[in-house]
């Protein structure tokens, strides 16, 4: 149903316009339910800025954070769909919302070592999960807390690319995944995003209500065209160290979502073990960095494999759900991350472990 509501949009409209309006009425005040399981934010988002950049080619978007207040400069059908649009953002799935089966799932967990006898037996996947997976050395590994389990918090921020090699479907990947995360997840920064260029600045869109309004505003956040990853450190440093904010209200990871085109630094030692080095001056720990490629076709790894540093790639609000695991099963590097993917696809299937 989402996606035919997203397809035959305008067929819709011309042909039972009163009844869809009732509807997104309805919805918008709580009495139906608009089914976006299979939307991702940037479903939404592509349309949404394929809807203002005709506008700006008509040179009519110059005031898009108050397009509503000004209706003789956009068209009825187009202001209509924006507002489609905004309701079908607020009902996209919270992946960082309770979900009591996750609450289950900790408690039927059996961190128990495996019998060696045993090990070739025709075995579940969470069977498997738990005697393979979730052992290590006889010792329970990535078994969640309950705390995690039941809160799904993510203490993160998110530097979006909007750089000059940024554009398609990377760039709105960029910018709606920004928004999705900055708005859901629970943190301090709750809210908040940094813009991935030459000079990094940390924005707060607690103000705008609108998705056009977020999406045009963290698109044109950017004062440059570069990617500079120390512009990004610094950022967050400067913030911290003005507000004096202790280490447990700086965020425990920074995702960055871009397509991996970043500028070149130089000197012996990595952005990494720069910043590492400035943060510990100021009392703080750097970040993990967790680096989202959005773009298909793009193989480059900004970083060596001792940085404390992860990759995730994918254009879905599903990738979401692996940093939330890298959160709490407390990952500590890609071959765990690519375990517990593959545990998760295996679920459900009948599988003869070999040692």
């Amino acid at each position: 149903p989402s996606k035919a509501m997203r397809k035959y949009a305008k067929a819709f409209r011309r042909n039972d316009k009163e009844r869809l309006e009732a509807f997104y009425e309805a919805v918008s005040a709580g009495r139906a339910k608009l089914k976006t399981g299979t939307l991702t934010p940037f479903d939404i988002l592509r349309e949404v800025l394929k809807i203002l950049d005709n506008l700006s080619r008509e040179g009519d978007s110059q005031d898009y954070h108050r397009l509503e207040s000004r209706p003789y400069r956009i068209s009825e059908e187009a202001l209509s769909r924006l507002k489609e649009l905004d309701i079908a953002w607020r009902n996209l799935p919270d992946i960082f919302a309770y979900h009591k089966d996750l609450a289950s799932d900790l408690e039927n967990l059996q961190p128990h070592a495996p019998q060696k006898d045993n090990i070739q037996e025709n075995i579940s996947a969470p069977q498997w999960e738990k005697s393979r997976f979730l052992q290590k050395d006889n010792v329970p590994h990535f078994v969640p807390s309950t705390q995690k389990m039941a809160s799904r918090t993510l203490n993160a921020i998110v530097a979006a690319d909007v750089s000059g090699s940024m554009y398609g479907e990377p760039l709105v990947c960029s910018i709606a995944l920004a928004i999705y995360i900055a708005q859901r997840n629970k943190g301090v920064f709750h809210h908040h995003f940094i813009d991935f260029c030459g000079d990094s600045q940390i924005h707060d869109i607690s103000a705008l209500e609108k998705i056009y309004e977020i999406a045009m505003y963290v698109r044109d956040s950017s004062r440059d065209m570069n990617t500079d990853i120390n512009s990004v450190f610094k950022a967050l440093l400067k913030a911290a160290k003005h507000y004096k904010a202790p280490q447990e209200e700086l965020p425990k990871y920074i995702i960055i979502i871009s397509d991996m085109e970043f500028d070149a630094c130089g000197g012996n030692e990595t952005n990494f073990e720069l910043w590492q080095r400035k943060f510990r001056y100021a009392g703080y720990e750097l970040p993990l960095i967790v680096f989202w490629n959005v773009h298909s076709t793009s193989t480059i790894m900004p970083a060596l494999s001792s940085d404390r540093v992860l990759f995730v790639s994918g254009r879905s609000q599903n990738v979401c759900q692996s940093i939330l695991n890298i959160d709490r099963y407390e990952l500590r590097g890609q071959e765990e991350i690519a375990m517990l993917l593959i545990n998760d696809a295996l679920k459900g299937y009948e599988l003869k472990v070999i040692d």
